[in-house]
């Protein structure tokens, strides 16, 4: 179980893990946030996964053949939004 810090925005429609899966192989988790659970394709090296979820949790649980040998770094719940200042992701190049 991984707590979140607060609780997300009540209208909360994206969860965002940052992970590092070592293996070459993929792996699978669970990620179940309140009520719903989705399975999750671990890929090798340090990642971010996107997970589409609806309403409030205060935390994640994370289960499945491959939850002990994955390393979550941070966990983020809330939504996407345009860039009030500008671009959000620098250009590539």
């Amino acid at each position: 179980m991984i707590r979140f810090f607060r609780n997300p925005p009540y209208l909360t429609t994206m969860l965002r893990i940052g992970y590092l899966w070592g293996a070459r192989r993929p792996g699978y988790v669970s990620v179940q946030y309140g009520k719903v659970a989705t399975v999750l394709t671990l890929r090798h090296g340090l990642n971010s996964a996107f997970v589409p979820v609806q309403g409030v949790a205060s935390s994640i649980i994370v289960n499945g053949p491959d939850a002990g040998r994955v390393c979550i770094g941070d966990v983020e719940a809330g939504n996407f939004a345009p860039a009030r200042t500008g671009q959000a992701l620098p250009e590539p190049g």
